[in-house]
């Protein structure tokens, strides 16, 4: 089991924890086990490890049952038979709650399943529940008043990261073995970090995120485009899963070899820890002792991406997220967003003018990329591990690792690689990070979805 290591699985529950979401598929294929003893195992851990937590924001264990019974009593052969699968609150499961966070929007119910639901329903998982979020999605901290806060499950004074905390800690408890999130800026790949287990937001347009909460809270923002994600224990299931879910959006690039990997040890917004510092040289290392050339590449534009990236949500002066409140309750979060943006509204021209500056930063990025051969980079998924509950805004430069790729529209991952050795703190004292998980992340071309699959395979391989 990655990660929970603090409340180890009982015995008899041990195959499971470890099983990744294809294998589980397998066996119920074989009838070694039934679709309907996954879906209870993995509601009592939901009632317990997740409660522990404060994951689950959306409980559906008795529809979990009734849909695992119907899978039972047909032919199997599926490529998600009987799998039980967490689902981001804001993503529409047919009538549950979907409000973010936000009270006012709490007692509304989805008349349908979103494209995600459909499309996982369709290959045999069974919807066990739905995992808390940052409100709004907003900053890598998962609280809002309506679900409150989850805990993240190395340590529960640490944040589990966000957007997507609540299926990160999930997949690292042990309830379930895939999860699917959203990210706009990091939302799944800093829980996936901050959680130790892996993490995947494929090129933009690639999977649907018809049927969202995310349509509505980022409806009229075209310069970054949100995405879906995949969180699993496995690497192989991100590619299960994330094949499961295209379903034609978008067209993966023809397979790229990879040969060329380029190395960011710090951007020059925010320098990582020195665990995680650590842990992107050893992983360098060790591509390199596998025949890969790996060389060090400098982000330049890192500073100015973060930047344009704050501009981009901050652009309609904050209208969009006092829209979706209406007056009720926000979280620090989101309180500090909407201080942030009232003076940053943009004109039209304006508009354009950050339209062109980012069209710009991305030709610049392709280039270097093209100039330097690089098949693939590799480096931190954020500047910290998981911080303490509260603090994530005193940190919120470290997500520039991750918004850099949403900005330039590239497909980026995020894989477990070590934690955090004793007095490996930032500033050489005790700082409580000990043991921590930390993450390594993969980026490539738009398109090259494979290219950082099969990255993320090969470190995990290690």
């Amino acid at each position: 089991m990655i990660g929970y290591a603090s409340r180890p699985a009982p015995p008899a529950e041990d195959e499971m924890d470890a099983a990744s979401a294809g294998a589980l598929a397998a066996a119920v294929g074989r009838r070694e086990v039934t679709a309907v003893e996954l879906a209870e195992t993995a509601a009592r851990r939901a009632q317990t490890r997740g409660a522990a937590l404060n994951a689950v924001a959306v409980p559906l264990y008795a529809q979990a049952a009734a849909a695992a019974a119907r899978i039972d009593a047909r032919p199997a052969g599926r490529p998600l038979e009987g799998v039980p699968v967490s689902l981001k609150e804001t993503l529409w499961v047919r009538g549950t709650p979907c409000c973010a966070g936000v009270e006012r929007l709490a007692g509304s119910r989805s008349r349908s399943d979103g494209a995600i639901a459909r499309a996982l329903r369709r290959a045999g998982a069974v919807i066990l529940c739905k995992g808390n979020i940052a409100q709004l999605n907003w900053y890598a901290e998962t609280d809002n008043p309506v679900y409150g806060r989850t805990d993240n499950p190395w340590a529960a004074d640490r944040s589990p990261g966000g957007s997507s905390g609540g299926e990160a800690a999930l997949v690292a408890a042990g309830v379930v073995p895939v999860a699917v999130g959203t990210d706009i800026g990091g939302s799944v790949r800093i829980p996936a970090a901050w959680c130790g287990v892996f993490g995947m937001a494929p090129t933009p347009g690639r999977l649907s995120l018809a049927g969202s909460r995310d349509d509505q809270l980022f409806a009229g923002q075209t310069l970054i485009q949100n995405r879906p994600g995949v969180l699993a224990r496995d690497a192989a299931d991100l590619r299960l899963v994330i094949s499961v879910l295209d379903v034609g959006a978008g067209t993966p690039a023809p397979a790229r070899p990879l040969r060329r990997i380029g190395v960011v040890r710090a951007n020059g917004v925010l320098t990582p820890a020195p665990a995680i510092r650590r842990a992107v040289a050893e992983t360098a290392e060790r591509l390199a002792a596998d025949g890969l050339e790996v060389l060090d590449v400098e982000l330049a534009d890192a500073p100015e991406a973060l930047a344009l990236f704050d501009a981009v949500f901050a652009a309609d002066g904050g209208r969009g997220l006092r829209r979706m409140l209406r007056g009720g309750r926000a979280t620090p979060q989101v309180s500090r967003a909407l201080a942030a943006a009232a003076d940053a509204a943009l004109g039209p021209e304006e508009l354009l003018r950050l339209e062109e500056r980012i069209g710009a930063l991305r030709r610049r990025f392709a280039a270097m990329l093209d100039r330097e051969g690089l098949d693939a980079l590799i480096g931190p998924a954020h500047a910290r591990p998981a911080v303490p509950h509260g603090t994530a805004l005193d940190v919120v430069a470290g997500q520039s690792y991750t918004s850099l790729y949403n900005l330039l529209g590239m497909p980026a991952g995020v894989a477990p690689v070590a934690r955090v050795r004793p007095g490996e703190a930032r500033d050489g004292g005790d700082d409580g990070s000990a043991g921590l998980p930390i993450g390594v992340q993969a980026a490539a071309r738009p398109g090259d979805d494979g290219v950082v699959l099969t990255l993320l395979e090969r470190i995990s391989s290690h």
